[in-house]
C-alpha cells in the first residue's frame, strides 16, 4: 500500500481530538520504549539493537515515503539517543503509558478499535503520522 494511502486511512481512524491527543503521547512512549528495549540488544561494538532501527528506518522510508526519510531517521536517531539516556527499567512504564493513551484514545474518545486491527501497516503509520504533525506544527510542509 502507498505511503499517501496508507496515511489517509490511518487518518479515518483518528477523527477525535483527544484520540489525536492520546496517539501522540502513546505514539511517543512506544517509540522509546522500542528504542529503549533494542539498545539493551548488543550486537558488535557501538552497535546495539536501537542503530539498526535507526538505519532500518531510513532505508525503509527511502523507499516507501521518500520526502519524510530525512526527518524520520533525524528522529529516529534522537529516539536512539534518548534512549541511551534512560534506564532499562523505563521500558515497563512507557509500555504501560503508551499502551494505555492508544487504548483510551480508541475505547474512550474515538469509539473504535485501532487501526491496526484491520490493517496491521498501521503499525508503521502511526509514527510518521507523529513525524508529520511535528513537522507541521514547526512550519514545515510534508
Amino acid at each position: 500500500m502507498p505511503f499517501d494511502q496508507a496515511l489517509a486511512d490511518f487518518e479515518r481512524w483518528h477523527t477525535d481530538r483527544w484520540n489525536r491527543r492520546c496517539h501522540v503521547l502513546g505514539l511517543l512512549s512506544l517509540s522509546l520504549a522500542a528504542f529503549v528495549a533494542l539498545r539493551l540488544v548488543e550486537l558488535w561494538g557501538p552497535v546495539d539493537g536501537g542503530v539498526v532501527l535507526v538505519v532500518g528506518t531510513v532505508l525503509f522510508d527511502g523507499w516507501w515515503c521518500p520526502r519524510l526519510a530525512p526527518a524520520t531517521g533525524i528522529a529516529a536517531a534522537a529516539c536512539w539517543w534518548l534512549a541511551g539516556l534512560m534506564a532499562p527499567w523505563a521500558l515497563a512504564p512507557l509500555l504501560a503509558v503508551g499502551a494505555l493513551a492508544q487504548w483510551a484514545g480508541h475505547r474512550v474518545f474515538e469509539g473504535n478499535r485501532p487501526a491496526f486491527t484491520e490493517n496491521r501497516v498501521h503499525l508503521l503509520v502511526g509514527p510518521r503520522w507523529l513525524l508529520i504533525g511535528l513537522l507541521r506544527t514547526l512550519g514545515r510542509r510534508c
